[in-house]
């Protein structure tokens, strides 16, 4: 072997090792003596493009080409620098013709594929990964690959196959773990994700968005310590990781450390001023306490980023069309809807399967779009080219909320209803429909949109069924002799002085327990413990496991008295309760959520079970456990009056909606500005 040849595999060998530099400066060595020397020029070109050195990698894979035009890894690899400099039909030429060349040649399918994911052609880019995967099964990228695609695609079982068989050809890939772990906490695996997720971290120790992800998903865990732990990491690894940073001020919010949180979010705002998502976070701080001015201008910087476009022109917009809490209490809404009046479309945009509820709701409307995974200008578009005279959001600023799309005005008339209580904070959101209880009077001044005021509740209910069988408490794992204080609502809800009332409670009724829907493990176990610490035996804290609706309901019968939070008082969970004719007792607070049980009560004619201050709560809850009769009587007035409760005649809720939308739409044709609408009465 002549010197140069050593001198080749020497560069072959350094660039095998990693150590680019030493193998740069032999490739060049090579080239010096050898200008022609076409492997020297292929591999160093693969050497520049891995460092992101395209534009030095271009020349030298035409030279190649220039001797060897059909080649098709150097085909494949020049597709691949073209994509990177956006120089995108080139690279779908040179992919094309690789697979021409050599249609075994799985790579340049996988490249090809992943053009067409780019490019949103989600059918021709899963062809081609499914040709490579049959080509080299063990090709783990193009498994992981096609896992992304139909993941964004909503098929979350084929996806997690597809990493499943990605991890098994390459088990210890970062990237494709990370993925795993994801999906798994889609499918509420949140145990398993989160061991997935210490996997990543211990290999990549140094990846920002690996600790983010384990932080994000030990705060589903409620195990706050290590994921604050994790996304402090994140940000300091990564100084301008805004998802982290806003993670990091969300959980600090859920720890209550007020203080904390407010210097996190001002230090994410200097990372990214105009992020919506932050000043959103800091918004709920202050109207958490009631600093209500500086939360609607936080509001609304969180929607200044959002074009204010007229260029499109409306029916009911939701992430939640599938079983839910929003979709529960809507369905009675589209129930009792006028036909000859009122033509409904829904447009959904959740990623999740569909279930039986999305085959009820989908029944109910006039026409139904499924938006997830499509732009929010084809979304738009659609809702434009369908006609829809008034749009209503049933998400907000919740999970999944399509703000960016209602941004662009795709109806004349926009309101807000139901999923979110509270201001959106935004100019391109007309109305917010609510009630008195929920939005007082002197609060208007604090919300952005013009209050729609429904006369009795802005909850929407329907009649539950529920099953036949009757549960002894025995079966529910309660004491039979015991007085069952309960609380179905998730663990995130409850506060420290709340909680300290109900251990209080416990305490002075010594056979009193409180019963609570089983939640993670971690949060179960720090629920026990803090009840520990405040003198409570633990296992007076009994936690039900979830099951279906109608058998939660039935089990129902078993508690004497639900307890609602403070900050986030129940919604749904409360309904059940007053469907099932256990009494509630809640604590009117300072924001639109903290007054979810004041509206629902007013709504039963039950305001004697709402306080005001948090000292008649706990004095009226031990009155109520220590006088047997007194309650005895409340559950039978609201058994005896159920069907006569406006709060369960759905159609009564729906005609008050209708005549809502109707005085909106007349104030639209009149060419006038959206104003306060107070919607009167049906009579009784």
């Amino acid at each position: 072997m002549n010197s140069l040849n050593l001198t080749y595999q020497s560069a072959l060998a350094q660039h095998q090792a990693g150590d680019v530099a030493q193998a740069e400066g032999l490739y060049n060595e090579v080239l010096a003596n050898d200008p022609g020397h076409m492997d020297a020029i292929f591999n160093l070109a693969v050497l520049l493009a891995s460092q992101n050195r395209t534009n030095e990698a271009i020349p030298l894979y035409e030279l190649v080409l220039e001797v060897l035009p059909d080649d098709p890894d150097t085909l494949s690899n020049m597709g691949n620098a073209y994509t990177n400099t956006g120089q995108l039909e080139q690279a779908m030429d040179c992919y094309q013709r690789a697979i021409e060349g050599n249609p075994l040649l799985s790579a340049a399918h996988i490249n090809l594929g992943n053009l067409f994911f780019q490019q949103g052609h989600t059918d021709q880019a899963i062809e081609r990964y499914h040709e490579a995967i049959s080509i080299d099964p063990s090709a783990a990228n193009a498994h992981n690959n096609l896992g992304t695609i139909l993941l964004a695609a909503g098929r979350r079982d084929e996806a997690k196959a597809s990493y499943q068989a990605a991890l098994k050809y390459d088990a210890d890939n970062p990237e494709t773990l990370k993925n795993y772990g994801n999906i798994l906490l889609s499918f509420g695996e949140i145990e398993d994700a989160a061991d997935i997720m210490r996997q990543v971290v211990a290999i990549a120790p140094n990846w920002a968005p690996a600790q983010a992800d384990l932080g994000l998903t030990l705060m589903r865990l409620d195990d706050f310590v290590p994921a604050r732990e994790a996304l402090e990491r994140a940000v300091a690894l990564e100084p301008t990781f805004i998802e982290a940073w806003n993670c990091l001020g969300n959980l600090l919010h859920l720890m209550e450390l007020h203080d904390d949180c407010e210097q996190t979010l001002r230090q994410a705002l200097q990372v990214e001023p105009n992020n919506p998502v932050t000043a959103f976070h800091l918004g709920t701080l202050y109207f958490g306490q009631t600093r209500f001015e500086e939360a609607l201008t936080q509001f609304a910087r969180a929607c200044e980023f959002q074009p204010d476009s007229a260029d499109y022109r409306n029916s009911y917009v939701s992430p939640d069309f599938r079983f839910h809490s929003v979709s529960v209490a809507f369905k009675g809404i589209l129930d009792n809807h006028d036909t000859d009046r009122i033509e409904a479309y829904g447009y959904a945009a959740h990623s999740a399967e569909d279930d039986h509820m999305t085959n009820a709701l989908r029944e109910r409307f006039h026409g139904y779009r499924q938006m997830n995974g499509q732009p929010f200008e084809v979304s738009a578009q659609q809702i434009y080219d369908d006609g829809i005279d008034i749009l209503v959001d049933l998400a907000g600023h919740t999970k999944g909320g399509q703000l960016s799309l209602l941004a662009l005005k795709p109806a004349p008339i926009q309101a807000h209803y139901l999923g979110y209580s509270a201001t959106i904070g935004a100019s391109y959101l007309d109305y917010l429909i609510t009630d008195h209880h929920q939005v007082p009077e002197e609060q208007r001044q604090y919300f952005s949109e013009n209050l729609v005021y429904l006369p009795d509740t802005f909850m929407a209910t329907q009649r539950a069924p529920v099953a036949i069988d009757a549960f002894t408490r025995a079966q529910c794992g309660l004491p039979e002799d015991a007085f069952v204080f309960a609380n179905f609502n998730t663990h995130y809800k409850i506060e420290p002085r709340m909680f300290a009332i109900w251990m209080r409670l416990l305490r002075k009724i010594p056979k009193a327990v409180l019963w609570l829907v089983r939640g993670t493990n971690s949060s179960a176990d720090n629920l026990r413990r803090e009840a520990s610490a405040r003198g409570v035996a633990p296992e007076r804290l009994i936690f039900a496991d979830k099951v279906l609706h109608p058998v939660h309901l039935a089990r129902l019968a078993n508690a004497d008295l639900a307890l609602d939070n403070y900050y986030h008082g129940g919604g749904v969970t409360t309904v059940d309760c007053l469907w099932m004719g256990l009494p509630v007792l809640t604590l009117a607070g300072p924001t639109p959520q903290s007054r979810n049980g004041a509206t629902l009560l007013s709504a039963i004619g039950r305001e004697d079970m709402i306080q005001h201050r948090i000292e008649d709560y706990e004095a009226m809850a031990f009155d109520l456990a220590e006088n047997p009769t007194k309650l005895a009587n409340i559950k039978a007035e609201m058994t005896a009056k159920r069907d006569q409760y406006p709060l369960f005649n759905s159609k009564r809720l729906t005609q008050h909606l209708e005549s809502g939308y109707e005085m909106m739409w007349e104030t639209y044709q009149k060419g006038e500005q959206p104003r306060m609408i107070d919607i009167p009465h049906l009579p009784d």
